[in-house]
This record gives C-alpha cells, structure tokens and sequence, in this order.
C-alpha cells in the first residue's frame, strides 16, 4: 500500500553558525570537538588545521554534533585549530568561528 502526504506549510530552516568547543573526552585519551548549532542541519562536518592545510576529520548527522581527535595525529605542543560546519537541507552551509587549542599527549 502507499500514501500520499501533502504539507499544510513550507518547512522553515533554522539557520546559525556552529558554536564549537574543543575538551578532554572523559571516557578516551582522544580530543571531543563538540557543536552547538540550530535544529535543522542535516550534518555537521568538523576539521582541523595543524599548519598542513585543512582536513574534515569528523561529520555528524545528529545531535549532539560531536568529533574526536587523536592526539598522536598532531605533535607535542601543536597548535590545533578547528571549525565546523553545518550543512543544510537546501545545500547550504554555516561556518563556526576557528578555534585553537595547543595539543598535548
């Protein structure tokens, strides 16, 4: 069987910026990278720049938008920058503000 579904009402999209804070996880030896942001992104993409370039190192499709890093992949006293990125159902995107950390082992 099939049903056919009309909307009484446009979808409305809940646009901000990821708001993201970078921690010690409490159950690993890994960095937690977590992002607040609105209710309506289809994902969250996370990445990070140790001087190399940038790289996505995490996505997240639900909430609690949350990436882990490794410490070993940056050198003692690195400093680490990171960002998010939130995608949304029409295609757009959101970029957080960078934030640095200082990477220790």
């Amino acid at each position: 069987s099939a049903a056919v579904l009309r909307a009484d009402s446009r979808f409305v999209l809940e646009k901000s910026a990821p708001e993201i804070s970078v921690g010690e996880d409490d159950f690993s030896d890994l960095w937690l990278v977590s992002a607040e942001t609105s209710a309506s992104p289809q994902e969250v993409s996370f990445m990070v720049d140790d001087g190399s370039g940038w790289r996505r190192v995490a996505v997240d499709d639900s909430a609690p938008y949350r990436g882990f890093i490794s410490r070993e992949s940056f050198a003692d006293g690195a400093t680490v920058r990171v960002a998010a990125v939130s995608r949304f159902a029409d295609g757009s995107l959101s970029r957080s503000t960078i934030v640095s950390f200082a990477n220790s082992r």
